[in-house]
């Protein structure tokens, strides 16, 4: 058979398969294989992929809570870039491979494995491999990586370089840039009330934990939240969790030791660091929300967040009735994220400054600054506010308005 199997409709397989054809690896890095595949002893021979441009090369780009029985790859040869693998590329949220076999050659750059290039959360049991694994980065035999941390609701964001900014909207989009990223994870939607509220509640800061408008709405976004607000929230995740915490305040982690937050400019607020290598919770960059928000290496170049028909994807103030709308109603942009465009503002890192042309590799703004950079648009703004490149430099870090939210990112580990 030829690249036209489908994995994720075959659940037993009658005879031995041989591939005569290039095979295109089932599930996206956006849309998983979530089904069940039992091999019944058999054997997929021949198994082709020679692409050293291509990320995500295996028999399965990318599973999620999928399962994987008695099956042989045998004589494989796969070529790729990053995440490169006999099996599962990728796999997330309890994927088992079992009593399964491969032999044959993998090769790629970074992660690259027999089984598994990428693991969150699944495992590998009664395996036989004989396979000759090569690469330069994370290489291992059975599985590259092995995290034990759950992406949750977040998005997997691929690096890659994309033009900043817009040559035909407000004087601060210009000039357009040049900006390279490295991967991350962004949520795949805006911080809800129940979100706020798990995380929130006992915290030592004066935060409340009920929104105070449009309350008991747990599925929509959490608003009047300042940015000093959510750098408490975003480490209370991460230790709840038990992921290193990305803020430091006069270099302590712990929120629970920084005190009542302010509601005036606060210069030991404004200080916090970020350790942008810290596997944690945090507010994205300015150019990763833009990124994401584009459709990253996704992008078919919308005005708007995932359309240029701005009320396919977006609550504003022509079909809001000027309140918050529940997460994830709108359809979603490139990369599966919701309500990127408009619904709440959503703070972003990075303190406000003005581009330069200079390219720029995984940016994190001005060092200092008066106020902190939003995005997105609101529901009581106009189309003109929810353009993927508008930035809005209006807000002081120590505010939060009823249509004030956040989303949150992760640092690739």
């Amino acid at each position: 058979m030829k690249s036209e199997i489908i994995w994720g409709h075959i659940l037993k397989l009658s005879a031995n398969i041989a591939l005569t054809g290039t095979w295109t690896p089932v599930g996206s890095s956006a849309t998983p294989f979530t089904g069940s595949l039992d091999g019944n002893g058999k054997s997929v021979s021949g198994l082709l992929i020679n692409d050293t441009n291509l990320d995500y090369a295996g028999l399965f780009a990318y599973t999620n809570a999928a399962s994987i029985k008695n099956l042989s790859l045998t004589g494989v040869a796969i070529t790729g870039k990053n995440y490169v693998a006999g099996f599962v590329a990728k796999a997330e949220n309890n994927t088992l491979i079992e009593a399964c076999r491969i032999d044959g050659a993998v090769t790629g750059n970074a992660y690259v494995a027999s089984f598994i290039a990428y693991s969150i959360n699944s495992k590998v049991e009664n395996f036989y491999s004989t396979a000759n694994v090569s690469g330069t980065i994370n290489v291992a035999g059975i599985v590259a990586v092995n995290s034990k941390e759950s992406a949750g609701n977040m998005v997997f964001v691929e690096g890659g370089t994309f033009q900043m900014g817009s040559t035909t909207g407000n004087s601060n989009e210009q000039p357009v840039h040049s900006v390279t990223l490295s991967s991350f994870y962004i949520g795949k939607y805006e911080v809800t009330q129940a979100d706020w509220q798990t995380v929130m509640t006992g915290n030592n800061n004066r935060i409340h934990t009920i929104s105070d408008f449009f309350t008991n709405n747990p599925n929509h976004p959490m608003q009047r939240v300042s940015w000093y607000d959510i750098m408490v929230y975003c480490n209370r995740k991460s230790i709840q969790e038990e992921l290193t915490p990305c803020y430091a305040k006069g270099g302590d982690t712990n929120p629970d030791n920084w005190e009542i937050v302010p509601t005036s400019s606060n210069a030991s607020w404004d200080a916090i660091t970020c350790n942008w290598s810290a596997n944690g919770y945090r507010l994205p960059t300015e150019a990763e929300w833009e990124y994401a928000a584009r459709g990253g290496n996704q992008s078919q170049g919308y005005t708007y967040s995932g359309s240029n028909t701005i009320g396919d994807v977006a609550w504003l103030n022509f079909n809001s009735g000027n309140t918050t709308h529940s997460v994830g109603t709108k359809a979603p942009n490139e990369l599966g994220i919701y309500d990127m465009s408009c619904n709440v503002w959503e703070w972003c890192w990075d303190w406000y400054g003005l581009y330069t042309s200079s390219a720029q590799t995984n940016p994190t703004g001005p060092t200092s600054g008066l106020v902190r950079l939003l995005r997105s648009g609101g529901f009581y703004y106009d189309a003109g506010f929810c353009r993927v490149s508008y930035r809005h430099d209006f807000n002081v870090p120590y505010n939060g308005y009823e249509d004030l939210g956040f989303r949150i990112s992760r640092t690739i580990p």
